[in-house]
């Protein structure tokens, strides 16, 4: 992008240092930046593409099977590619049209391969529970405040905004492709249906907010010639001049939020050499360093702890709440959702006289900061607590081997051997 972008080297610093592209798409390696780096190959491919070729149809297909919200905005662009063309030909056949016709169903190959991979979905809990919100009221909602949704991450959370400040924010970023209406409309578009996936089917975060924000990034590539023209001096469409300079601000806002954020997330680990984002690597050093656990079995309160160890070590994992080995949660509203500490140590009892190896206990919850009989929230739809006596029970059959410092994440965690 630093060199193909089309943009001002302000702009395209700003949106290098944003904090979803600079931390949560690199660092964090998670497939939403596989997302925008398609995207951006669509950006570069689409002006020369766009007649002719199969390109940005197969672009499409994999952009649809990286996320759902890389689905929703492959769909988006396809409006987009569709309106442009009418802009240009009318509403008539042409070789052009045709030629997106065939591309357009290499998207809905990829569309329709995405939906039989997730669907029916196994992370039920992470849907919207219809019993406590009203469908309509989310509707309404999600269409008139998208701020209120999980595009709110973009700004942040935890600043408590609300989201009728946010909102205008996010209309202002679609209102600067006004020069390319089809841009506009698909931007438009992209950030409707994003919100009332996230009201209507699953919340999300930042990551997944990020995937529309550069959805929109890449529409500005390609309209930026367009834009340019409108502002410029000589421009006689005073009304579409305006419009894309103030549309602008709203896009000048965002990155300017990401780049403060990035910044912020990056300077906490030149403040603090010891933080770390997740403690696996070190629990992987920690077993490396013991020949007598180098055929353990691991367990975890709560069971995602396990997921990222794959990575780092070869021991087989556990997961209590569906018991059966594994590294692969599913949060589903079936299951076991409420456990306890008495639970942990008599599953890992069953599990070490069927394997006959060590069995490591990871606990977030530490013990000397428990208060007995406290429900405490974990994933989704999970409870966790433990009484007085369980955690005697639980200290008099296991050796407590580590206590990691706290970690950015939630993934830290104190490690008990099983007597």
């Amino acid at each position: 992008m630093s060199f193909r972008s089309p943009f001002p080297r302000v702009l395209t610093a700003g949106l290098v240092f944003s904090k979803v592209l600079w931390f949560e798409y690199s660092v964090m390696a998670r497939n939403y930046g596989i997302s925008v780096l398609i995207l951006f190959l669509i950006a570069e491919a689409y002006p020369k593409r766009r007649d002719s070729g199969l390109v940005v149809g197969a672009l499409l297909f994999l952009l649809a099977n990286t996320n759902v919200i890389g689905t929703l905005m492959a769909g988006a662009f396809l409006l987009f590619w569709f309106v442009d063309l009418l802009e240009e030909t009318g509403v008539r056949w042409t070789r052009k049209l045709g030629n997106f016709a065939v591309n357009a169903s290499i998207t809905a190959a990829g569309i329709a391969v995405c939906a039989l991979t997730i669907l029916p979905t196994y992370n039920d809990a992470a849907a919207q529970d219809w019993s406590k919100v009203s469908p309509v009221l989310s509707l309404l909602n999600a269409v008139l405040n998208p701020g209120s949704t999980s595009l709110l991450a973009l700004v942040g959370r935890n600043l408590n905004l609300p989201g009728l400040l946010i909102s205008p924010v996010l209309f202002l970023v679609t209102v600067g492709l006004m020069p390319r209406r089809a841009a506009f409309i698909s931007a438009l578009f992209g950030l409707i249906v994003s919100a009332l996936f996230f009201s209507l089917a699953a919340d999300g975060g930042e990551r997944h907010a990020g995937v529309w924000f550069f959805f929109c990034i890449t529409l500005y590539w390609i309209a930026w010639g367009d834009i340019a023209k409108a502002l410029s001096t000589n421009s006689r469409r005073q009304a579409v001049k305006i419009s894309t300079a103030i549309g602008l601000s709203g896009l000048v806002v965002l990155v300017s939020v990401q780049d403060i954020k990035g910044l912020i997330t990056v300077g906490r680990f030149f403040a603090d050499k010891d933080m770390v984002t997740s403690r696996s690597y070190d629990l992987g050093r920690l077993i490396a360093s013991r020949s007598d656990l180098a055929n353990a079995t691991i367990i975890a309160a709560p069971d995602y702890l396990v997921e990222a160890l794959l990575y780092y070590i070869p021991n087989r994992t556990y997961l209590l709440r569906n018991h059966r080995f594994g590294n692969l949660v599913k949060f589903s509203r079936a299951g076991q959702l409420n456990t306890s500490l008495a639970d942990i140590l008599d599953e890992s009892r069953v599990i070490k006289n069927a394997t006959g190896a060590p069995v490591i206990i990871l606990l977030e919850h530490r013990l000397d900061e428990i208060v007995p009989n406290k429900s405490y929230p974990e994933g989704y739809n999970w409870t966790f607590k433990a009484s007085d006596e369980e955690i005697q029970d639980f200290r008099n059959n296991t050796k407590l081997l580590t206590r990691f410092a706290r970690a950015q994440t939630d993934e830290s965690y104190d490690v008990y051997l099983l007597d």
